[in-house]
Order: structure tokens, then C-alpha cells, then sequence
């Protein structure tokens, strides 16, 4: 990729690292329950080459390939600015989830969006950071685009973080695996989208996307 296809003054880093603690499973996607119905959904691209291993949920491996799906999240009405809960009544939900082929590309973005009146050409890449599992990569861009009143297209970047504490090396590595992934994906955004593309790189996310760039 060179500078004429992406302009790296667009990258903005430094959000900060947040280190999500609890016990037990760790930010996994909770479906929206029934009585949960009169909730705000928000549409997001999920591109990702984390591969889970079904006999062990908390093993990760780094696939070669992006795959990538339309979530539709679910947030409170009455959630106060900055709020981001992933238990109890409050939390963010997963409402649905639908496969995308790579050739739908632009149709998911248009379907990412939420004003989609000519107008709202802006589309947010967000490109999480150190350990973060999927959910918690997710609900946080939900929660900052919410806040931010982004009405473009939505893309979230997941790589395979370990989404544990000491788990620096690997996902340090995991980073550098995915730099020519996220290199792919920013050249298939821009020809899919033809408006402006901002990267919001968290933490790690950032060294990720500065090794793409």
C-alpha cells in the first residue's frame, strides 16, 4: 500500500489501554434477550482472522485469511455517555449475526451505516488493542460511535488477541501476523467506499496499523 491509497495523518492512535478484569468467561457476545426488544441496533462490519478453537474456547490461532460478517449490536436508550457494560441488565447484546462474502463488500458497508442519505461518506475502521476478546473489541467502537453520533459506515478490525494480561507476547506477534491482512483490507475498503476512511487504532492497534500502513 502506498500513501496515494491511504494517508496515514488519517490514523488516530493513543486512546489508551483499558484492561477489562472478572471472573469467569471474559466479554463474549451475549444474545439479546426477548424482554431486551426496545433496544438501539447498531450495524457492524466484523473482518477478522481469529480462529477459536471449538475444543478449547480460550485458544486462539492466527488464520491467513479475513472472514467477515454483519453484527447487529443492541445498546440501552437511556445509557449515559461512555458507559460500556458487559453484565446485567445494561449490557450490550448481540441481536443477530449474518455471514458476508467478500463480493458483498460494499453492500455491508451501505447496510453498516445508519443515516444512509447521501451525505454520511465517512466510514470508522476501528483496529482494537491489546488484550481485548471480539466482544469487548466491538461493544467499544458500538460505544464510541454511538457517543460520536457516527452515522457512516462502521468497520471493526479483530486480530487474534489472547485477551489476557500476560499475554503481551502473543499478541504482540499476533499484530505482526495480521499487518498485511489489514494492509488487504484497507485497500478492499477503498474500493468498495468511495468517502473518507478514518482509522481509530487502540493501544497495540496502533503499532498493527502503522506496520500496514
Amino acid at each position: 500500500m502506498t500513501a496515494r491509497h491511504f494517508d496515514r495523518r488519517r490514523v488516530i492512535a493513543g486512546l489508551g489501554t483499558t484492561v477489562l478484569m472478572g471472573c469467569g468467561r471474559r466479554g463474549a457476545f451475549v444474545p439479546t434477550a426477548p424482554g431486551q426488544s426496545d433496544r438501539i441496533l447498531r450495524s457492524v462490519l466484523y473482518v477478522t482472522n481469529r480462529i477459536a478453537d471449538p475444543a478449547s474456547p480460550s485458544a486462539v490461532a492466527r488464520g491467513s485469511t479475513l472472514r467477515f460478517s454483519l453484527l447487529d449490536i443492541a445498546t440501552p436508550r437511556d445509557r449515559l455517555a461512555g458507559s460500556l457494560d458487559f453484565t446485567g441488565p445494561d449490557a450490550f447484546t448481540l441481536a443477530d449475526r449474518t455471514p458476508v462474502d467478500q463480493a458483498d463488500l460494499a453492500d455491508a458497508l451501505h447496510q453498516s451505516t445508519v443515516d444512509k442519505k447521501p451525505g454520511h461518506t465517512r466510514l470508522m475502521l476501528w483496529v482494537h488493542g491489546f488484550n481485548n476478546t471480539p466482544a469487548e473489541a466491538v461493544h467499544r467502537q458500538v460505544q464510541v460511535v454511538q457517543d460520536l453520533a457516527h452515522a457512516g459506515a462502521t468497520v471493526s478490525f479483530v486480530w487474534p488477541s489472547a485477551a489476557r494480561s500476560a499475554g503481551y507476547i502473543h499478541d504482540r506477534d499476533s499484530a505482526l501476523h495480521a499487518r498485511d491482512l489489514l494492509a488487504d483490507l484497507l485497500v478492499q475498503l477503498r474500493a468498495a467506499w468511495s468517502g473518507e476512511i478514518v482509522v481509530v487504532a487502540h493501544s497495540l492497534g496502533a503499532f498493527l496499523t502503522l506496520e500496514a500502513i
